[in-house]
């Protein structure tokens, strides 16, 4: 199955574009222009040749010229997880944090917050809101809410490129368990980052590995299952003991079928998270359509 298994999953990935009010298709356009609320179902007409190219365009990596652009991906990274990407909304309201945060100079923002202390967090959020105006109060004095989880990552996350990231990027290396180690490494360095965000931020500045995230361990699981537990087993004692191991064995079962199979790494992870999340993003010839995410048991009926 694992030899065929990126152009099977690719087929998916098509069947879900250009079948509508299915299962695996149901679409909603938003008419933004005429009326923002305005938001119907409807039969989404695309070619197969279309949502190749399209799902093709999102299989490439970005390209990071700079620290700060490295910073910049540290923080789409770090609110890929649960309800925060709702919330917080980084790529959408990019603007607004590089108005309110010095063009998101990591820096300066190391500079002008220092990390562990709860009201230069506070001190950051009231910034912010001076943009973006669904912050609220509550948020702002609420250690636990989403804003200020956020808020304590940006400032962690300056830090860590301000005083640890230039020791981490003289670390080359293709061994996958090297890799491992070192997303060990910067989830211990950053509070709040966590094994596997700090999987997606190298996978996404150039390493070769996967994001074990609740799509993968799931696509593992349905198909895989008896080699990532051998792989668990076969890992355990090799890696530091506060790397979460079934993710870890995720990370190299991804890498072995890749390798096996001549597949790369970044471009069998993205498809496979596509398929599962059903979001294809609103660019390129589908700029105001929303794919909407199912459930993974109704993604998972089948084995591939």
């Amino acid at each position: 199955m694992a030899k065929d298994l990126y152009n099977k999953v690719m087929q998916l990935c098509i069947k879900q574009l250009t079948t509508a009010n299915t299962k695996r298709g149901l679409y909603k356009a938003r008419y933004a222009k005429s009326n923002p609320k305005d938001e119907r179902s409807y039969q989404l007409k695309i070619s197969k040749d279309q949502a190749r190219k399209h799902i093709e365009a999102l299989l490439k990596r970005d390209t990071y010229n700079n620290y700060n652009d490295i910073f910049r991906r540290l923080l789409i990274s770090g609110q890929n997880r649960n309800m925060m990407p709702s919330v917080i909304n980084f790529m959408e309201r990019e603007q607004f944090f590089r108005e309110a945060l010095d063009d998101l100079n990591y820096t300066q923002i190391a500079n002008n917050y220092p990390k562990d202390d709860e009201e230069q967090e506070k001190k950051l959020l009231k910034k912010l809101k001076n943009k973006i105006t669904n912050i609220k109060d509550e948020s702002i004095d609420n250690a636990k809410s989403l804003w200020r989880v956020y808020a304590k990552f940006i400032i962690n996350a300056a830090c860590f490129m301000q005083e640890k990231y230039l020791k981490y990027e003289k670390i080359e290396t293709k061994n996958t368990i090297d890799i491992i180690k070192l997303a060990t490494d910067i989830a211990n360095d950053i509070p709040g980052m966590g094994f596997t965000l700090a999987c997606d931020f190298l996978k996404e500045i150039g390493y070769d590995i996967a994001k074990p995230d609740l799509h993968i361990l799931a696509f593992l699981k349905q198909n895989y299952n008896k080699r990532l537990k051998d792989k668990k087993k076969e890992i355990t004692g090799s890696l530091p003991k506060d790397t979460p191991l079934e993710e870890a064995a995720a990370v190299k079962v991804m890498d072995d079928i890749a390798k096996e199979n001549n597949y790369d790494i970044y471009a069998l992870d993205k498809l496979i998270w596509l398929h599962c999340s059903g979001n294809y993003y609103e660019k390129s010839e589908f700029d105001g359509i929303i794919v909407t995410p199912k459930s993974l048991q109704e993604l998972f009926l089948a084995k591939i």
